[in-house]
């Protein structure tokens, strides 16, 4: 836009001079033609004199017309130039967009209106376990797992009337049968590129690895919790016995030093109870 306003005003600065040009020397010409023997030699005749300014007033005027039929080419072609290149950056950015949407570490899936999968990309493919032929055309909420089977009809009433969904917990069923936890966000992209069939956009955040490690490392807490239980439990018995003095009165110093052990052995119950 910035070269065809450019060259509209240069065209329209170079007319306006040369317009301005022919007006001012209209006096000279009216002067030439009274008094013709002021700028040329005597040796020529009026009528050859009138001749050479007509001549020269007609390759002005000739001039003139061929530099507005010149701005008139150069103008459309200079449009279709400038419309050429922004063509061509929509077509490589959109290529490029496309790149990056296929390989893209990422699930990716285009939705369309009864949330309808169509364009997933590589990443989303992986996920699934499936080539494009198996999942396109398939409604992307009937890969819930069992467990989120209630959510989907909810989501997909979401998704009809255009309401966002942020990072909901989801476990999708794959190809092979396997539930995978994930993170599902869907996004509404309706009139992306002007046509009905792009609706939506689902993210999938793969957190099956996540979970299992999450569910590991509880079930290390609750092994080892349960496993301190009954060792602590029967440290507290022991040192509470002492520091009653049913076994024998204790001096100074050693209760001194079972009252630190049952503190901290109440501080390691309280903490496996948390636990």
């Amino acid at each position: 836009m910035k070269l065809y306003i450019k060259h509209l005003f240069t065209s329209f600065i170079v007319l306006f001079i040369l317009a301005g040009a022919l007006f001012l020397s209209f006096d000279f010409i009216q002067n030439t033609l009274s008094n013709p023997y002021r700028y040329f030699g005597t040796n020529l005749s009026v009528p050859e004199i009138h001749l050479i300014i007509v001549l020269l007033c007609l390759v002005v005027i000739i001039f003139l017309f061929s530099f507005i039929f010149y701005l008139l080419l150069t103008f459309h072609t200079r449009f279709e130039l400038e419309i050429e290149d922004a063509t061509r950056a929509i077509i490589l950015g959109r290529e490029q967009f496309k790149k990056l949407y296929d390989n893209a570490p990422v699930p990716y899936i285009m939705l369309g209106r009864d949330a309808v999968i169509y364009e997933p990309n590589k990443a989303a493919l992986r996920f699934f376990g499936v080539t494009s032929e198996d999942i396109e055309g398939k409604n992307l909420f009937a890969y819930f797992g069992e467990e989120n089977k209630d959510q989907a009809e909810i989501f997909f009433e979401y998704y009809k009337t255009g309401v966002p969904i942020d990072r909901k917990e989801i476990n999708f069923i794959t190809k092979n049968g396997l539930e995978k936890s994930s993170l599902l966000s869907i996004f509404e992209m309706k009139n992306l590129t002007g046509s009905s069939k792009n609706t939506g956009l689902a993210m999938i955040f793969d957190i099956t690895e996540q979970k299992r490690l999450d569910k590991a490392k509880t079930e290390f807490l609750s092994l080892a919790s349960h496993q301190l239980r009954a060792p602590l439990a029967t440290n507290k018995w022991y040192t509470e016995i002492l520091a009653s003095g049913d076994l024998g009165e204790l001096n100074p110093k050693q209760k001194e030093y079972i009252t630190r052990l049952n503190t901290v052995n109440k501080d390691m119950i309280d903490l496996v109870e948390i636990n």
